[in-house]
């Protein structure tokens, strides 16, 4: 009888030893995942950072500056118009006055 109740209490300590060390091995699996998972995730970030200084930031560097010197090329044109406006307002009040002060005198 001592025999069995040996048998029982050594395959009890057994059983509570394996899965002990399975607990164990499940915890470092998980624990290696996480590190994983955390790797990975600091990889994507920093290929996501590379990639925004590659190719992202020089693309918006590039439209900025086109979009500048459009606005630039603008401004001109619009100072160019203001002074051919002001110019034909000058050229058009300068015939008419011509055309009212004409006493019908030919030119001398």
């Amino acid at each position: 009888m001592q025999t069995v109740i040996e048998q029982v209490v050594t395959s009890d300590e057994s059983a509570r030893k394996l899965v002990a060390d399975a607990r164990r091995e499940a915890e470092a699996l998980v624990n290696k995942a996480v590190k994983e998972a955390e790797a990975a995730r600091r990889a994507g970030h920093d290929r996501l950072a590379r990639v925004e200084m590659t190719e992202i930031k020089p693309i918006i560097s590039e439209a900025v500056q086109e979009a500048e010197d459009t606005l630039a090329r603008a401004g001109q044109y619009i100072q160019q118009l203001q002074a051919a406006v002001a110019d034909g307002k000058d050229r058009i009040l300068d015939e008419f006055l011509a055309l009212v002060l004409d006493t019908g005198k030919p030119a001398a």
